[in-house]
């Protein structure tokens, strides 16, 4: 499930629907608040968390934790009712689909979910993200590995099993953005499980 988002500044990107979750709510019940109100969808159960992605953007005064869970059952339709006005469209996507729309979305958001979308897992992985820059439109963004060295594209694709590729799988995921210093969280609906 990807969210087509109208960002300030006029720029859009596609994601995953979201928003903060609230001082003093449970993270899952917060998660399951944010999916109803930026796309329809009511999530009734979570896997643990599938992987967690850690960003920093000193020059652009923000740094971002991505808790990333699956969504087990689920129910409802896509209705778009945004509180905060950002969201303007949602739609389920098949893997190949998905690809393109996060084409456009930044490395931190678009190489996690892309890895998963390759080759599922369920253990929980973590991404680590150096981001240098203070324009959004020329950012340096650096994968580090996990002593935080950085790796490169080249490295990461020789460090993953060559796997067959899911036949048919259309995984959508959810995407809880956040303002500068507060955290972000994923989570991936599988649509066949409704």
């Amino acid at each position: 499930l990807l969210v087509h988002n109208r960002r300030r500044g006029g720029h859009s990107d596609w994601t995953t629907p979201g928003g903060v979750i609230e001082a003093g709510e449970v993270t899952l019940d917060g998660l399951a608040r944010e999916v109803v109100e930026e796309s329809g969808i009511v999530v009734h159960d979570w896997s643990p968390i599938v992987y967690s992605v850690e960003a920093s953007a000193p020059g652009m005064g923000w740094q971002m934790r991505v808790e990333t869970y699956r969504a087990v059952t689920w129910s409802g339709e896509i209705e778009i009712n945004d509180p905060d006005g950002i969201v303007v469209d949602a739609s389920f996507a098949p893997e190949q689909h998905s690809r393109a729309r996060l084409a456009g979305s930044a490395q931190w958001v678009s190489e996690p979910l892309g890895e998963w979308l390759s080759e599922p897992w369920n253990d929980h992985r973590p991404y680590r993200y150096a981001i240098a820059g203070a324009d959004r439109t020329a950012l340096d963004v650096v994968r580090l590995g996990p002593s935080g060295t950085a790796r490169s594209r080249q490295e990461r694709r020789a460090a993953r099993p060559t796997l067959p590729r899911g036949c048919g799988r259309s995984c959508t995921s959810i995407w809880m953005p956040s303002t500068p210093l507060s955290k972000y969280y994923l989570i991936q609906l599988w649509p066949e499980s409704r």
